[in-house]
């Protein structure tokens, strides 16, 4: 986000506020993306799991090899080893973490519409071709994947995306009053829950429970990026691998595959 001095009209204590939130958008920015390397382990894990589901192995041995190089022998059962971007070849997992924006789930939805692509071009790895067609349903089920992520703190997060729609990605702090005080306090009614109630909110509190006891109370955090690893393993054991009995025996991204066919359908 680009500076040119604080809003017009805020008073020092309004602009150190204003500052202080600034910050905490930054740091929260920073810390739900991860660097490459965790980026590529995590991808590596559940490609694994997959193959080793389907009983598929690396055509060349696999045992001895650098994390690097055991990583690539993997991603090159899935993709082609390297795809064109920009004017230069790139290690296809390299482009992934710039498409999904440093997010390993976004990351692994790409994957899934780009395989099931390939596999109706007939064909044995995903290419650059494949990406490129399944981009505009990429966008739209990450658009969705945020909205499933906030509407527990904003039930009108989906508005508060579409507010941006069509802006240039970098805003001066002038405009971005401008833009939100024109597109978003003048059409949205705030909706708190009240202090000291948090039944009006069970489902998080449920899942904060659960959170709290299997991953934070169980885990040691070496460091940050220790955190998040274990923390995104965690999450994505909870929504793609335990069946949970409050959804019939399915996982949770089974569940909203469900509801999300069955909406299609209906409509």
């Amino acid at each position: 986000m680009s500076s040119s001095g604080p809003p017009c009209g805020l008073t020092s204590g309004h602009r150190r506020r204003f500052d202080e939130s600034l910050d905490k958008v930054e740091q929260y920015v920073r810390e739900i993306t991860w660097p490459l390397d965790d980026f590529r382990t995590l991808l590596f894990k559940r490609i694994k799991t997959q193959c080793d589901r389907l009983g598929a192995t690396p055509p060349s041995p696999s045992r001895g090899l650098p994390p690097e190089g055991l990583h690539r022998s993997y991603f090159d059962l899935l993709f082609v080893p390297q795809m064109t971007w920009g004017e230069k070849e790139q290690y296809t997992y390299r482009i992934l973490y710039t498409l999904a924006y440093e997010r390993p789930r976004w990351a692994i939805q790409l994957c899934k519409l780009a395989q099931a692509s390939a596999l109706e071009d007939r064909r044995d790895r995903i290419r650059r071709d494949n990406i490129d067609e399944v981009w505009a349903e990429y966008g739209v089920k990450r658009i969705k994947d945020l909205v499933a992520e906030h509407k527990h703190q904003c039930a009108d997060v989906e508005e508060l995306l579409n507010a941006f729609r069509g802006c240039d990605r970098l805003l001066s702090r002038d405009n971005l009053f401008s833009l939100i005080r024109n597109r978003i306090l003048n059409h949205l009614t705030p909706h708190l829950i009240d202090p000291g109630k948090p039944t009006q909110n069970a489902f998080i509190e449920s899942f904060n429970g659960s959170f709290r006891d299997e991953c934070l109370n169980t885990s040691w955090f070496m460091s940050l990026e220790d955190a998040r690893r274990i923390i995104e393993e965690w999450r994505l054991d909870y929504n793609e691998v335990r069946p949970h009995s409050s959804l019939g025996g399915k996982t949770p991204a089974e569940y909203a595959a469900a509801a999300s066919a069955a909406e299609e359908t209906a409509a």
